[in-house]
This record gives structure tokens, sequence and C-alpha cells, in this order.
């Protein structure tokens, strides 16, 4: 065998041996790149179901809210705590229309309660830079006073329906 032959053959070599590094290079960038894609495709998914479930707890709250005013709406207009207390001490069989009409109002009012303060548990930081805490507090003071059996009814329907005409879905 020739020495040039045996140089030729080993340029040869080198240089299919480059070609095949050169292939392996770009597999291994175009692997990089859609590494780099697919991270930023999973972080983009992940802030938009985030985005979501914010918007899901806020509509939530709106419907607890809404709830807790068609609750509200259920009281009668006139009403005494002495007379409810009295018939919660003296028995259902001794209820009047009105009275037993405000145990039940009261019964849903409890629930809807309820229902909207687990809401409110659940998105309160959604709300820090929003008149809805300020109002929310309002509301607590309010059903505070009405399960106690003070007449609030119009002041709890002015904040109720403040609460959830309020943009703060979309």
């Amino acid at each position: 065998m020739d020495d040039n032959y045996i140089a030729y053959q080993s340029l040869v070599a080198a240089r299919e041996s480059a070609t095949w590094a050169f292939w392996s290079m770009v597999g291994t960038f175009s692997g990089v790149l859609v590494g780099l894609f697919t991270i930023f495709y999973a972080a983009r998914a992940l802030s938009t179901w985030r985005e979501q479930e914010k918007t899901k707890l806020k509509m939530d709250f709106k419907k607890s809210i809404l709830a807790l005013n068609y609750a509200v709406r259920a009281f009668p207009e006139e009403w005494s705590s002495t007379k409810v207390l009295a018939a919660q001490i003296a028995g259902p069989n001794h209820f009047n229309a009105i009275e037993n009409e405000v145990l039940v109002a009261m019964d849903g009012f409890k629930n809807a309660w309820r229902d909207a303060s687990d809401s409110w548990v659940m998105c309160e930081s959604l709300f820090v830079k929003s008149v809805i805490p300020a109002k929310w507090c309002e509301l607590e003071e309010l059903a505070i006073k009405i399960q106690t059996g003070f007449n609030v009814k119009v002041q709890l329907l002015k904040v109720t329906e403040a609460i959830y005409t309020e943009h703060f879905i979309f």
C-alpha cells in the first residue's frame, strides 16, 4: 500500500466522521430546541390553567353572593326577632305564618351564608386591590345582625347587590 493512499483513506474517514459529528450536533441542537419549546408551552398552559381557576373561584363567589341575595329576599318585610324566638321556644305546632316564614327564611339564609363564606375564604386573596373586601366586612356585620334577630333586610340587599354588580370576573 502506498503512503498517499493510506493518507487519502484517513482523510476520507475523518471527513465522514466529521459529517456524522455534524449531523449528531444538528440532531442534539434540534432536540434542545424542541425541549425548550415544550417547557415554554407547558409554562404557558400552566399559567392559563391558573387564570382559569381564579376565574372559576370568582364566578363561584359571585354565584354564592347572588344566592345570598335571594335568601335575604325570602325574609318578609316586617318581622320581629322576639316573635321568632318565642316561636322557636314554643315549638313547631305554635308557629303562625309570619313566624314560620321567617324561620324558613333564616334557615335558607344560614345555608346561603355558609356557602358565601366558603367561597370568600377560597378567593379572598384575589380581591386584595379591590373594594370587595370592604363590602364583605360590611356584609359580615349585617349577617351577624340578621342572625341575632335584627331586621336589616334592606341593608343586606344593598350590600349584596353592590358586591355582585361589581365587575370583577372579566
